[in-house]
């Protein structure tokens, strides 16, 4: 479910809201108003699960030829 609501939420919305993202996921809205108001998640197990699933995709993982590009005037020192 996770996975499937990050993806969601990188989709193009006019307004990026619950009733929006249920509909996108075929979810139950209430569901995932209890995940986001009242359920009891760790952030860091949360952002841990988060990080695993970039590093895993082609286009935001780890490449030991990739390249690490930072637009001048973007750095800050």
């Amino acid at each position: 479910m996770f996975q499937s609501f990050i993806y969601a939420m990188l989709r193009d919305y006019k307004r990026l809201n619950l009733s929006s993202l249920s509909k996108q996921l075929s979810s139950d809205y209430q569901a995932l108003q209890y995940f986001f108001s009242d359920s009891d998640w760790s952030y860091d197990n949360l952002n841990i699960k988060r990080n695993n699933i970039l590093k895993k995709q082609r286009t935001t993982g780890f490449s030991k030829d990739g390249v690490l590009a930072i637009p001048k005037g973007r750095l800050r020192t």
